[in-house]
C-alpha cells in the first residue's frame, strides 16, 4: 500500500513539523494550502482515515461536518471573500480532506471553479 500523503502531513503536525499547522479539532485539523493561487486556501484534513463520508459513525460524521463548517467559517472571517468554495474529492488522495478556497471578485475568472 502506498503511502497516505494526508496521513504524513497529520504525523507531521504530532510531530511539530508541519508549518502550515493552524489548529487541531476533535475530528480534524486545520491546515494552510501548500500554494496559496487563492489567499487564505485551507484544508480540514480528517483524523479518521477514511475515504467515504458514509464510513464515519453517525455522530463523528455530524461533528466532522460541524468542525468543517467551524474552520470554513474562520476562513470568512479572517479573509473577508465574496464566496467560500467546498471540495471533498478524494480521487488523488482517498483520504477525507475538505478544500476550503476563498474566492474574490478580483481574480481573473471569478466565477469559474478553482480546478
Amino acid at each position: 500500500m502506498e503511502e497516505c500523503l494526508i496521513c504524513s502531513r497529520i504525523n507531521m503536525i504530532k510531530e511539530g513539523t508541519n508549518k502550515y499547522f493552524v489548529a487541531e479539532l476533535e475530528t480534524g485539523y486545520v491546515v494552510l494550502g501548500d500554494h496559496q493561487y487563492f489567499e487564505g486556501y485551507t484544508l480540514f484534513l480528517g483524523k479518521e482515515h477514511k475515504r467515504e463520508l458514509h464510513e464515519l459513525d453517525s455522530g463523528y460524521k455530524q461533528k466532522f461536518l460541524l468542525e468543517m463548517s467551524i474552520a470554513a467559517e474562520a476562513v470568512y472571517k479572517a479573509f473577508k471573500p465574496h464566496k467560500l468554495n467546498y471540495e471533498l474529492l478524494g480521487n488523488g488522495d482517498s483520504h477525507m480532506h475538505w478544500h476550503i478556497f476563498p474566492r474574490q471578485l478580483t481574480e481573473p475568472n471569478p466565477a469559474h471553479p478553482v480546478w
